[in-house]
């Protein structure tokens, strides 16, 4: 009985628990379930951990917090304020200190500067490289410009606005352009728990929550250790 209800939840292991079956499975015990049927969920599982570029603004604070999040979800995500190792990100100021006073011309002409290229080729690169978008609201034209650039590609963009009481948001009609909106962490993990492929399909025109994963049971794989 203890076999068969492993081999029904297998779906609702965390990866901890999925790695400590595969483990037992090569010194042979599995306590009823294959390695083959543990591989194939780590590979089903695998198409649920997103490539995601988090689209936001160096002025918005809680960027940091949910690459974090997004991270512990197990999901890769491109952090732009640190890009790749020794790197933290572009800013106009490495440039020029007095970069909030240039005139458009001046403007246009720092765009062809070496730093600025490279910033751009990183962040470019990165939204060609992910799966998702998740547009963390607020935010300015540039962060807009990615996620519309990664629609335009065909690939989901979701929007998540915080509903932290500091935040304040102005309701935009061409979000409607968007795969989801979401309001809170608890919605942007199960917007995000799901098959890239149900992502895809997503709109607001017809926006529902998807059905949530069961709780992990990393208990009952330490209980038959015991």
């Amino acid at each position: 009985m203890m076999d068969l209800f492993l081999t029904m939840s297998l779906a609702h292991l965390s990866n901890q628990a999925l790695y400590h079956l595969a483990d037992k499975a090569a010194h042979g015990r599995t306590y009823g379930i294959t390695a083959e049927e543990i591989e194939t969920e780590g590979r089903h599982r695998s198409q649920m951990n997103h490539k995601i570029y988090l689209a936001s603004s160096w002025r918005n604070p809680f960027q940091p917090e949910l690459v974090e999040l997004l991270r512990e979800w197990g999901h890769e995500v491109y952090d732009f304020r640190n890009p790749e190792p020794g790197n933290t990100g572009f800013n106009w100021s490495d440039i020029n200190p007095g970069w909030e006073s240039w005139t458009p011309a001046e403007y246009r002409g720092a765009l062809n500067i070496e730093m600025a290229e490279d910033g751009f080729n990183l962040d470019m690169n990165a939204l060609a490289w992910a799966d998702i978008t998740v547009l963390l609201l607020p935010c300015g034209a540039s962060a807009h410009s990615e996620a519309a650039w990664h629609r335009g590609t065909g690939r989901p963009v979701i929007v998540h606005i915080t509903s932290e009481p500091a935040i304040e948001f102005k309701p935009e009609l061409m979000y409607k352009m968007f795969n989801a909106i979401t309001t809170s962490k608890g919605e942007l993990q199960q917007t995000l728990g799901v098959h890239l492929s149900q992502i895809r399909e997503m709109h607001l025109s017809n926006w529902r929550l998807p059905t949530p994963r069961t709780e992990p049971i990393d208990k009952i794989v330490g209980d038959l250790d015991e």
